[in-house]
């Protein structure tokens, strides 16, 4: 009987998590929006991307302009409309990757951490049938199932995670695709004020590694976040988290134009170096409903960001017929605003043998981005305007599943792994972590 009842409280959030699931965004296969025609200087393909039209309109300005320059040698001849869209400025127009490579991802690391702060999973009903709450939430009990360590937790808690992930993004909407490749490391501070109240401090680092597609070189970049955090729990198993935080980014860029150009022109790479400064701030709630076998949560969070990526002048892009092909490029500011609902299941069971609790996990999140949009992007080739030059909107919603264990180890100590797939239309990503924190 109880059973049932504790079932019946728990279909709300249980009906969220399956809405979740049935509603997540797929993976689709646009058409690319690049044309792979060839074309001469005064009559275009059709279906010309927004690089590739800029860059057209560019060389066939130079062939009625007196006196030349490097872009009049592509006049005379056919040129590729591969050749078009790598003479253009396709890795800035990358350099926003919201779902991948924003603040947004290590918000989203650093909530869930967060929400775990919370749980006292080690003395949970489904691990161990007990019903202790308050004070017990940070003692580890040999009677309780979980580490045989009798010692008081102290209110200090340091973790550290680390991990990779690969993807990439399709060539759609006339932009060009690319693989990627992450790795990130994190690190957190935390201090409990009393039973209601923590505060903290995280720092992150991320590693992005971008190969784009038709060889056009390659977008690296660093970011280093720091993001003082807050939480309160107005009511047992409940949550309100806040943190707001700046990230520097620095990026590096290689582009090449190696297809087909006219009079068999060639060009060396061309490279350019470039930061960015991103400001942020996450507000979210949730609440853990814990029943007999398993554990229910809910959550649901607003994350803003705002973004300056500089502008820059690229060195290289020697051209074979003399002159040079080198982008200058303004900068751009780029602001989202992205809500997650998310549920999450879990189920406590120990190892008296090993002195471990284990906590298996499954998650899903439904993120929608209202701000983030199309922008003008300002830039010039060999010294002419690459006029109507813009990216596409974004992907207006996509989706998180993850799956993981955490492990509550002698000596205050708990570890976990999770793995983590990101579905979104025209993309892909996959991301392993793992972790260790210590309390004291």
């Amino acid at each position: 009987m109880d059973t049932i009842i504790q079932f019946k409280k728990s279909l709300p959030l249980v009906s969220v998590f399956v809405v979740l699931i049935a509603f997540m965004p797929g993976v689709c296969s646009a058409d690319s929006g690049i044309s792979t025609g060839t074309m001469s200087a005064f009559v275009p393909a059709p279906g010309l991307s927004s690089g590739q039209q800029a860059v057209f309109n560019a060389v066939n300005q130079s062939c009625s302009t007196f006196p030349a320059n490097s872009l009049t040698a592509l006049c005379a001849g056919q040129n590729s409309g591969i050749a078009l869209q790598q003479l253009s400025p396709q890795a800035s127009m990358q350099a926003d990757s919201i779902a991948i490579s924003s603040p947004y991802d290590f918000v989203k690391k650093i909530n869930t951490r967060l929400q775990r702060l919370r749980d006292c999973d080690e003395l949970d009903k489904s691990a161990a049938g007990s019903s202790k709450r308050g004070d017990d939430c940070r003692k580890k009990t040999a009677k309780g199932g979980s580490s045989g360590d009798e010692s008081y937790i102290g209110p200090f808690g340091i973790s550290v995670s680390g991990g990779g992930g690969f993807g990439d993004r399709n060539d759609a909407r006339g932009q060009t695709g690319y693989d990627i490749n992450t790795q990130h490391a994190t690190a957190i501070l935390d201090y409990r004020v009393n039973e209601q109240l923590a505060g903290g401090l995280s720092m992150g680092y991320l590693h992005s590694a971008r190969d784009l597609n038709f060889n056009s070189g390659f977008l690296n970049s660093d970011a280093y976040r720091v993001a003082p955090f807050l939480l309160y729990s107005p009511i047992a198993d409940s949550y309100i988290s806040f943190l707001a935080g700046y990230s520097r980014i620095e990026f590096d860029s290689n582009r090449a134009v190696n297809a087909p150009l006219a009079n068999g022109i060639t060009i060396s790479d061309a490279q350019a170096s470039y930061g960015a400064d991103q400001f942020f701030t996450s507000l979210g709630g949730g609440y853990l409903h814990r029943m007999d076998w398993f554990n229910l949560r809910g959550f649901v969070r607003g994350d803003y960001s705002h973004t300056n990526i500089g502008g820059y002048q690229e060195t290289g892009a020697v051209m074979s017929s003399s002159g040079s092909a080198a982008l200058q490029l303004g900068g751009q500011t780029i602001d989202s605003f992205t809500t997650t609902l998310g549920g999450e299941v879990s189920r406590a069971f120990s190892v008296p043998s090993l002195y471990t609790v284990f906590v298996p996990r499954l998650r899903a999140e439904w993120v929608h981005e209202f701000e983030n949009g199309g922008r003008a992007i300002n830039a010039s080739l060999a010294g002419v305007s690459l006029n109507q030059l813009s990216t596409s909107g974004p992907e207006r919603n996509w989706a998180n599943l993850g799956a993981g264990v955490q492990m509550l180890l002698p000596q205050n100590i708990t570890a976990f792994i999770d793995y983590e797939a990101l579905l979104i239309a025209n993309g892909s990503n996959q991301i392993v972590s793992g972790g260790i924190k210590i309390q004291f």
